[in-house]
């Protein structure tokens, strides 16, 4: 998965790795900072060493992890970093790197299904 994140704002760079560790969080599929489906979002962002990319997957996690659940408390923040985003062409990017990392485990779980929705529903896509 290629994510063009050229022309997010630093805010909303951060608040797509947000997105990423919210949903792999509430599913219970962690991956390591160096799994392949976070690989090409560092890459993107500019995150070219181990160490920078360890300390962005950590920020992430500690951010992300209180919020991550019930699946209920999930939503509310993916609601609220989704909001980040306000632009048509925003949203597709988004939605389409969202669903690319959940197809990335070839398997897409309840948990899953159901944050992309409300992310679909959010985005009127």
């Amino acid at each position: 998965m290629d994510i063009d994140v050229s022309e997010f704002t630093p805010f909303q760079q951060r608040a797509l790795l947000d997105l990423y560790v919210l949903a792999l969080e509430a599913d219970g599929q962690l991956p390591p900072a160096n799994d392949s489906r976070l690989d090409s979002l560092f890459q993107a962002l500019g995150y070219n060493t181990d160490v920078e990319r360890q300390r962005e997957y950590e920020a992430a996690l500690a951010r992300m992890k209180p919020v991550a659940h019930p699946v209920q408390r999930a939503r509310d923040q993916l609601v609220i970093l989704a909001q980040a985003f306000t632009e048509r062409s925003e949203h597709k990017k988004v939605y389409a790197a969202m669903q690319a990392i959940f197809a990335g485990d070839a398997h897409v779980s309840s948990v899953e299904h159901y944050l992309l929705s409300e992310l679909r529903l959010r985005y009127r896509l």
